[in-house]
């Protein structure tokens, strides 16, 4: 994984309990972590409160960038909210991983622009992803 540089995050559901301001017990120190060695951004399909839900978190120092479909004018599943990341990042597919919870938004349109994905698959369901996880921490031993 020595190409990668860049981390987008989902949030709901991947780095904070889905439908519940609260994040996962594992989330500040798995961020505190990567973000030593990588540069992290958010990918989410999520209102523009998000913003505020980072900083009362105390997470949005991790962070890079926000890419929030409302703002970019894509929405995941389309590859172009993606590919949108990319452009703005000035990077290559082979530069990134996406890591999120929902196959059909996070890891399929992801993995159509070549992008590296990490499931976080709580329910172990079958996948195609590059890789599966059901804890944030394991993200970890990945990279």
């Amino acid at each position: 994984m020595k190409n990668i540089k860049v981390i987008i995050f989902d949030l709901g559901g991947t780095l904070k309990v889905s439908r519940v301001l609260q994040l996962f017990p594992e989330t500040k120190d798995v961020l505190k972590k990567l973000s030593k060695k990588y540069r992290l951004v958010i990918g989410a399909n999520q209102p523009v409160y998000a913003y505020q839900f980072l900083k009362d978190f105390g997470i949005e120092n991790y962070f890079e960038k926000v890419y929030l479909s409302v703002e970019i004018g894509y929405e995941k599943p389309d590859p172009m909210f993606f590919q949108y990341i990319l452009n703005d990042l000035k990077l290559k597919p082979d530069n990134v991983i996406m890591v999120g919870d929902n196959y059909e938004n996070d890891i399929a349109p992801a993995r159509l622009l070549g992008i590296k994905t990490v499931w976080l698959n709580y329910l172990e369901e079958e996948d195609e992803s590059d890789f599966t996880i059901q804890n944030l921490k394991e993200v970890l031993e990945i990279l």
